[in-house]
């Protein structure tokens, strides 16, 4: 008896959908479901290491389609907001890899060093704008409200506010 091939093989819905770092910031099922590979947990120990060691360094992610940029991207800033409680599973396949790397992650866990993750999209317009979208987006998302981020509008309303007080006649004549 033969049988057709999709009844003896399936695909893992994990790996249909590719990762969006701004739709998937903290999905704990994202996360968990990383495959770490030794290239892939050398990247992420680097720029942990990076962090701890207080070092700037900016560096560039290159490979192609479906490597897995993105997920590598993705575990990293799980790793700098999340506890280590909800890591411990995706800590535990690192440390499967490379047991020193599953070190720094707990060093990085008992500092209970936390960054705010800004995802900057690509876009034509200007970067500074796309930076404080992204930034007001992370700020929103993590439910900090009492940090107000200058822009070009709230600008021109702080410019056209000191019109209004200081020279009222050319505020009008703007108005009009």
């Amino acid at each position: 008896d033969m049988y057709p091939l999709r009844e003896l093989v399936g695909v893992d819905r994990r790996f249909e959908k590719s990762i969006n770092l701004q739709l998937d910031l903290n999905d704990l099922n994202k996360v968990n479901g990383y495959i770490p590979t030794q290239s892939s947990v050398a990247i992420l120990k680097e720029y942990l290491n990076n962090i701890l060691e207080d070092k700037e360094k900016a560096s560039i992610l290159i490979g192609p389609y479906g490597k897995g940029k993105s997920h590598l991207l993705l575990v990293l800033l799980a790793i700098l907001n999340m506890d280590k409680a909800s890591l411990k599973t995706i800590i535990k396949k690192i440390s499967f890899v490379d047991e020193a790397a599953g070190e720094v992650i707990s060093n990085i866990c008992k500092q209970k060093l936390r960054f705010l993750p800004v995802v900057i999209s690509a876009s034509d317009d200007d970067l500074n704008q796309a930076f404080l979208l992204g930034l007001h987006e992370a700020l929103k998302q993590f439910g900090i409200k009492d940090i107000t981020i200058n822009s070009f509008y709230t600008e021109a309303l702080r410019v056209l506010e000191g019109w209004e007080k200081d020279f009222p006649d050319t505020y009008s004549k703007f108005e009009e």
